[in-house]
């Protein structure tokens, strides 16, 4: 019945010089390839550690730092999952409180762990609407961090594969608005139909499923099931536990061992259920134990000993393991291309700064026509050296994206000329082209400043006159205006993307997507002289015949 003391402890000071070296900023941010969970240069990776316990029934109190920090430091945790109360058999339990998931998160970020968000729900109603707004909102607020995973379903129930995976393809759209990590997907059965999951998968990049098992319920059969299908999907054990089902029972360790090494064998990654002092046998702590960590063996159960061990074996094997260096995971100050004087009117390439703050990341961007864009722009601050042959009022036209709310204001020489403001456009990647008026009182060799107040990614910007609107490039290569009676037809040359319709001053009277199109009407009006085409290649005009 002691079998646990077999798995060989670690020294604590061993592991937490593993836990020191920075798993997140050794291995970077997660993918999914060839259906295996990576770390951010493509070698597959496994990561161990502890799922917290529901944030009710006392489970709430260890959702904070120094417990957090003793499993990573003292039992050498590569990962910590961070359950959100949703629901259960009895109902919903949903109360909205986001207070204590974010404090365990903000933990892990802090110790430089990976962490699973985890929509904690045992049944066949996952509220989806109130899904979307709570990834919505971790995923705005951590969806650039490289250290967050998003588990969407915990333990679907007799809900069938295919109404998981229609819930699991809403849940994937939305948080791939503002992150491209890690999304973890559930299945039938309480996340046991991996089967059902890999002849269907849910499409999409880095996408990988649970699996749920607990040793003394769940047996050879199961493991068969899960070795088959990770040839085809990722998967990974986001919670597991040592007993029975129902978290009470004895230790079962011959078939835990057995589990574990088919995790070894596949490269699954893990997490133990769980991180509390419940009087359960499935819980690592016993009662009594401190809120705030540093605990001793004294204050482990049976479940939490065995746990420790297998953990710290983990860890082992990824100090071990051979690294190709990442990108680093705090911002550094990019290298920077040599940039020559830009001529205005024109664009300006964003990332083309000769000086950017030290927070600014050059990013590639889904833009239109690709290429480079800068993020994480949250209080910094971008020059550019550009040659005007413009005096007077001009327009100032952003290519920006946010899924939050910014102020980017122009200096010229450090002197203020113009302030834009930019509400979310709908994602860090939805890309919307802003307009805002100022003045260059006098021409020839300047320094443009930007700088930011609040987070807000720059494509490109184009200064041109405000009599125009719209710089000086006419109409070429497929794009033609031609009157017809009471509108314009607008013949779209390859790759527009967008129309604008303004008048002399440059006030936008009209716009619309015409991506994938050939033609566009203008309705007439007296007021519409100027009509702007962006393409991937750029900015092209022509001036209209004033409407009848």
């Amino acid at each position: 019945m002691h079998g646990f003391l077999r798995s060989g402890l670690l020294p604590i000071a061993a592991i937490a010089c593993m836990a020191n070296a920075g798993i997140v900023s050794t291995h970077g941010a997660l993918k999914v390839a060839n259906a295996k969970l990576t770390n951010a240069a493509g070698t597959p990776i496994q990561l161990a550690g502890m799922s917290l316990y529901w944030p009710l029934w006392g489970g709430e109190k260890f959702f904070n730092s120094g417990s957090v920090s003793s499993t990573v430091k003292d039992w050498g945790a590569s990962i910590v999952r961070v359950p959100m109360a949703v629901g259960n058999g009895s109902g919903s339990l949903y109360t909205g409180n986001t207070g204590p998931i974010k404090a365990a998160v903000d933990a892990a970020i802090a110790n430089d762990v990976y962490v699973i968000i985890d929509w904690h729900v045992e049944q066949d109603a996952p509220q989806k609407d109130k899904a979307i707004a709570f990834f919505a909102d971790m995923a705005k607020t951590y969806g650039k961090q490289p250290h967050v995973m998003f588990e969407i379903w915990n333990e679907p129930a007799k809900a069938s594969w295919s109404d998981v995976r229609s819930y699991a393809i809403d849940l994937v759209a939305e948080i791939r608005k503002y992150s491209s990590n890690v999304i973890i997907v559930g299945s039938p059965d309480w996340s046991k139909a991996v089967d059902q999951a890999s002849a269907n998968p849910v499409p999409g990049d880095n996408i990988a499923y649970t699996f749920h098992f607990y040793a003394c319920t769940h047996g050879a059969t199961y493991r068969t099931k899960v070795s088959n299908a990770s040839s085809k999907i990722a998967i990974m054990f986001t919670e597991w536990g040592t007993t029975e089902a129902s978290g009470g029972g004895s230790v079962c360790i011959s078939e835990t061992d057995a589990w574990l090494q088919l995790a070894k064998d596949k490269g699954i990654s893990w997490a133990n259920w769980s991180l509390s002092d419940k009087a359960e046998s499935s819980a690592a702590l016993t009662g009594g134990a401190s809120t705030n960590g540093g605990w001793n063996d004294g204050n482990l159960t049976a479940s939490g000993k065995y746990v420790k061990g297998k953990i710290g074996e983990v860890a082992k094997t990824l100090a071990a393991m051979p690294t190709t260096p990442v990108t680093p995971v705090d911002p550094v100050v990019p290298v920077l291309p040599k940039v020559d004087t830009v001529a205005v009117p024109g664009k300006i390439e964003a990332e083309k700064a000769s000086t950017l703050s030290t927070d600014i990341k050059i990013e590639t961007t889904t833009d239109a026509g690709g290429g480079s864009a800068l993020g994480y722009t949250t209080n910094g601050s971008a020059e550019y050296t550009i040659k005007s042959t413009l005096t007077g009022n001009v327009v100032i036209r952003s290519r920006v994206a946010t899924a939050e709310n910014g102020t980017m204001n122009f200096k010229l020489n450090n002197n203020l000329i113009a302030s834009l403001s930019v509400e979310n456009t709908g994602g860090w990647q939805t890309w919307q082209t802003k307009e805002t008026k100022a003045r260059i009182d006098n021409g020839g060799t300047a320094k443009l400043q930007i700088q930011w107040t609040g987070a807000v990614n720059l494509n490109w910007v184009e200064i041109v006159s405000e009599q125009s609107g719209v710089s000086d490039r006419e109409a070429s290569s497929g794009f033609k205006v031609a009157s017809q009676g009471r509108e314009w037809l607008v013949d779209l040359p390859k790759g527009a993307h967008e129309l604008v319709v303004s008048d002399l001053q440059g006030r936008v009277l009209s716009r619309e997507s015409v991506v994938g199109k050939v033609q566009a009407r203008i309705q007439a009006s007296a007021n519409a002289r100027l009509v702007r085409l962006e393409s991937w290649d750029g900015t092209r005009s022509t001036r209209l015949v004033p409407g009848i």
